[in-house]
């Protein structure tokens, strides 16, 4: 099984009452299956850390909190498919993303699948 650390922050991606407001959120949707000795949280808090401002290493106190909570993504709606997989919905502050990231995830599509 494998170790979990209780130094990890990922719990504090998790709010299931949060209403994301389109907006001002980008919203996502996972599929997610935890790895045995793992809880759905413990997965999807992950994946939310490292797609808004989560890292995998440790940050030291020197950077600002407050404002690090405020961009942080939040997973915030369950769906349990029965089958060990889960469907997350997590949201993440736009402001996050940086200026012309859409049209660049566009062109790098376009010319994938163009041939």
């Amino acid at each position: 099984m494998p170790e979990k650390f209780d130094f990890e922050t990922y719990h504090e991606y998790i709010d299931r009452t949060f209403k994301p407001d389109p907006d001002d959120h980008v919203i996502a949707v996972f599929r997610i299956k935890p790895a045995q000795g793992f809880t759905i949280d413990d997965a999807a808090g992950g994946v939310v850390a490292e797609s808004s401002t989560g890292t995998w290493t440790t940050i030291h106190n020197w950077y600002d909190r407050e404002r690090v909570r405020m961009l942080s993504g939040r997973s915030c709606e369950f769906l349990d498919l029965k089958d060990g997989s889960w469907i997350v919905k997590i949201a993440c502050p736009v402001e996050l993303l940086r200026k012309g990231i859409f049209q660049d995830c566009w062109r790098a599509l376009r010319e994938m699948f163009s041939g």
